[in-house]
């Protein structure tokens, strides 16, 4: 008997749809495991933009006059500002235990003294610009400082000999305090970054209705020309 070319057809299309099947659910199989992949690709390059952008704001409001020495060392040897940070204050702190003990406190002046005294200079100009810094960081700082001094001078009197264990704990306290870990940004990230973003939009919204004002204050200017001259 000769055969249908109808049914014939109708067979061929199905193999052909059940080829097609499998294709397209490991199509779709194969999307859906890229898309884990892309997200967790994204969250770190975001978590390391959030890194790159606090490391920079650390070494803004806390690095001093230190942080082009950090910069530059990062961008020759392709290291973090962070790990650099670490090295030279280990080196700084190394160096207390070897120096002699007169050369200490000019050893360190830079970090424990003229470091602060720039960022507290730059917290009172911000202050006066109406922008929120680490001025509760700076005046406990100067408070430890000051009481540090005075134990210091108390020691050198009466305990001699405990002046180098003195000299290194001052030193190791102070760079401790005066991190940016203490201060608004380290404390409080989220707030933080929410305070930045709330001051960007009253800045803009400030910002929009100046113009709408002065824009509304032309248009009472033109409407009162065109009355006179009416007149």
């Amino acid at each position: 008997m000769p055969s249908d070319p109808k049914s014939k057809s109708a067979s061929n299309s199905k193999t052909s749809s059940s080829s097609k099947k499998p294709s397209s659910s490991s199509s779709s199989s194969s999307s859906r495991n890229s898309s884990p992949s892309s997200s967790s690709s994204s969250r770190s390059s975001s978590s390391e933009s959030r890194d790159h952008k606090l490391s920079s704001s650390y070494l803004k409001s806390h690095a001093g006059f230190v942080r082009p020495l950090i910069l530059s060392l990062s961008s020759t040897t392709t290291l973090s500002p962070t790990i650099i940070s670490i090295v030279l204050i280990s080196i700084f702190l190394s160096l207390h235990l070897y120096l002699p003990l007169f050369l200490i406190p000019h050893l360190s002046a830079p970090i424990t003294l003229l470091i602060p005294i720039q960022n507290t200079i730059h917290c009172i100009v911000a202050e006066k610009g109406k922008k929120k810094s680490d001025g509760a960081q700076w005046c406990l700082y100067w408070i430890i400082y000051c009481l540090t001094g005075w134990v210091r001078g108390a020691v050198q009197i009466w305990w001699p000999g405990y002046k180098g264990v003195v000299e290194i704990g001052r030193t190791s306290l102070l760079v401790l305090k005066g991190g940016p870990w203490f201060g608004r940004m380290g404390l409080r990230r989220e707030l933080a970054g929410d305070r930045r973003s709330g001051d960007i939009s009253s800045e803009k919204r400030s910002g929009s209705g100046g113009s709408g004002k002065s824009g509304s204050r032309k248009d009472d200017k033109k409407k009162k020309d065109e009355t006179k001259s009416g007149k």
